[in-house]
């Protein structure tokens, strides 16, 4: 999949696969003859058990980017070192880089399965 739009802003890209490394808690969902075709987030996975109050959510006591940092999301670093410009959980505002200034009216065109 890849985002452009039509004012220079910056665009979130992951050009890496990220399925075939995917840390076996995370691996999924599968296809219909059982193979992998993604790696889902750690609170996708429900790695902390409880959705609503997660620091993998960032949610419940963990809903603010004091109580949620990127050092107590599992799996942080394996999304972010492969796809650094890309948000890697809720508040990966610091590092991702596709903010656009609201005033430049920014059209955005999805493209999915883009020509390489």
């Amino acid at each position: 999949m890849r985002i452009d739009n039509n004012v220079g802003c910056g665009v979130p890209e992951c050009p890496v696969d990220l399925g075939p490394d995917c840390p076996a808690p995370l691996i999924g969902p599968f296809d219909s003859t059982g193979f992998p075709v993604g790696c889902k987030s750690a609170c996708e996975a429900n790695l902390s058990g409880d959705p609503s109050n997660s620091p993998n959510c960032c949610s419940g006591q963990y809903d603010t980017p004091a109580t949620c940092p990127s050092s107590g999301v599992q799996y942080y670093s394996y999304f972010k070192d492969a796809c650094p410009t890309a948000y890697a959980y809720a508040f990966d505002d610091a590092t991702a880089t596709f903010t656009c200034n609201a005033a430049l009216n920014a059209d955005y065109t999805i493209t999915f399965c883009p020509a390489s």
